[in-house]
């Protein structure tokens, strides 16, 4: 059992490859041409998000019940280069108080916690090589799901909104931020 194995060259950043695997035994038996053929993105872009509620450095009950904003995966040549997209459910948002505490979907605790984000992708296609839907731009809204958000807010105290995304291809971006004084 002959142990093989390759070393890589230095991978064109944003490209689309197709990587084919052949082999023979000693007998000279050889695997069928195209029988072991995968493709792959190589996505060094981390995404962009934005964030477009909370707007205003003051935000009343009802403007505080809803965060939300865009995200984007990018390239600088659109025709010569490739995105993996935003990864599903990859758009994350942390709300902290003023003592940096985080909200963990029920209330503020210690600790670093990262909400999921309703996505709702805005420029996607269909990728039938690769078979997944590839998102190069989404809107985001928060809460989602079971999260009880808002909690009890402390009037006249500041509460920082983070948001960050994350592609198919794992780059993850420094988050956003936005604070607010709930009024």
């Amino acid at each position: 059992d002959p142990a093989w194995e390759y070393t890589p060259p230095a991978w064109p950043v944003n490209k689309r490859f197709r990587v084919e695997l052949s082999a023979a035994d000693y007998a000279g038996n050889q695997t069928p041409d195209g029988a072991f053929v995968r493709e792959f993105i190589y996505d060094v872009n981390k995404p962009s998000t934005t964030i477009a509620y909370p707007s205003s450095a003051f935000q009343n009950a009802g403007q505080a019940a809803v965060f939300s904003g865009s995200a984007v995966d990018w390239v600088v040549n659109a025709s010569t280069e490739a995105m993996s997209g935003l990864a599903p459910a990859g758009i994350e948002v942390q709300v902290a108080d003023p003592a940096g505490n985080t909200f963990n979907g029920t209330g503020f605790a210690s600790g670093s916690f990262w909400r999921p984000a309703l996505v709702t992708p805005s420029g996607e296609v269909t990728d039938a090589v690769l078979g997944v839907n590839i998102t190069s731009a989404a809107n985001w809204a928060y809460p989602s799901g079971a999260d009880l958000w808002p909690p009890v807010l402390v009037q006249g105290s500041t509460y920082t909104v983070r948001v960050r995304s994350l592609d198919r291809s794992l780059n993850l971006e420094s988050y956003q931020q936005r604070a607010f004084c709930y009024d």
